[in-house]
């Protein structure tokens, strides 16, 4: 498994432009606290374009309090109280050395990708890959060892 390689929070991955004010007040969640969740990348790794690395745990929600409205972050209010607290880590995401991860799959938190695996074009990865598997479909099966 990748130990040397290189590591990404999400600071490194998130841009933000042309911000009238920050999401701090519009969202519980946003960037973790040091030490939370890393995607650590093994050497020489290919990534296809459109590539995804979801990240963060369980998202800072719980799944009955999901909303798409950007309403302000009332952190005095007592029914948010709950909330406050409710980040849980999914663990470090790792790819190996030489893995091989094709155009738009997506990695889910908390996976880990043995060296030399191969995923497919479109795969969602939601479980670990034996190192040298070929695995691809939603969710992603092994179809074989290379």
């Amino acid at each position: 498994m990748a130990g040397a390689g290189r590591e990404a929070g999400f600071r490194h991955l998130l841009f933000l432009r042309r911000m009238k004010h920050g999401f701090d007040d519009c969202a519980r969640f946003l960037v973790p606290d040091e030490g939370a969740d890393r995607l650590v990348i093994g050497s020489f790794c290919s990534i296809g374009s459109g590539a995804a690395f979801i990240m963060a745990g369980n998202q800072g929600h719980r799944a009955d309090w999901i909303s798409t409205f950007p309403f302000y972050w009332m952190s005095e209010v007592e029914a948010f109280a709950e909330a406050l607290n409710g980040f849980e880590p999914a663990g470090d995401t790792v790819i190996g050395n030489d893995v091989w991860i094709g155009s738009e799959a997506i990695v889910m938190p908390g996976v880990r990708i043995g060296d030399g695996a191969v995923i497919g074009t479109r795969a969602l990865v939601t479980r670990d890959v034996e190192p040298y598997a070929i695995v691809g479909g939603n969710p992603a099966r092994t179809i074989r060892k290379r």
